[in-house]
């Protein structure tokens, strides 16, 4: 639910810098769906292979280092 929450935050503050810029929204809409529905399998695709080799316990801190990771880039981009 965080990670969730903070994805809609993100995509949030996407929408009022191409409001601002004057982006065209159908495009930018379509084009954000589009590209996060293929991240989002892709991450889920090297996931699954990554975590055969992987205890569910170094799994659930890979993940919650990477999202930290992502976040603090978030931050300072």
């Amino acid at each position: 639910m965080g990670l969730a929450l903070a994805l809609t935050i993100n995509n949030l503050a996407g929408g009022i810098g191409a409001g601002i810029s004057g982006v065209n929204i159908i495009y930018t809409t379509l084009l954000t769906v589009i590209l996060s529905l293929a991240a989002i399998a892709l991450g889920q695709l090297l996931g699954r292979k990554l975590t055969k080799n992987l205890s569910s316990k170094w799994s659930g801190i890979i993940s919650a280092f990477l999202i930290i990771c992502l976040g603090v880039y978030e931050y300072f981009h």
